[in-house]
């Protein structure tokens, strides 16, 4: 079974990705923050991340960037409601998989998008 960590420090997004993508059979992880999530990634070696950018403490790009520096090879989707160019470009030099932006229009799109990316992972 794929392992899945979510980090997002909104309640309402890690309750309903969770519930949604274990619907599809993963094992989900959750962390409510950038700091909870580099401390699971080590403890617990994700199949994939789903990352949100813009959280207190540490921002998802922070924690991106930690996580490269680790593993390189974790595909990790990065998620926010406010992208601009200057955020997409940090993403990509540190070889961010997918860019979803918020709010999700509908949830199979995300969890389509965590299946195409396992696959090709």
């Amino acid at each position: 079974m794929k392992k899945i960590l979510i980090v997002d420090d909104e309640p309402i997004i890690l309750r309903a990705l969770s519930r949604a993508l274990a619907h599809e059979s993963f094992e989900i992880l959750t962390a409510p923050d950038g700091k909870a999530g580099l401390k699971s990634i080590e403890t617990h070696a994700p199949d994939l991340v789903l990352l949100d950018i813009l959280m207190p403490h540490l921002s998802g790009l922070d924690v991106l960037e930690k996580i490269r520096k680790s593993n390189n090879t974790v595909p990790v989707i990065l998620m926010t409601a406010y992208g601009d160019t200057h955020m997409e470009q940090t993403a990509k030099r540190l070889n961010v998989t997918a860019y979803l932006k918020k709010p999700f229009n509908q949830i199979e799109t995300v969890i389509d998008l965590v299946k195409r990316t396992l696959q090709s992972a």
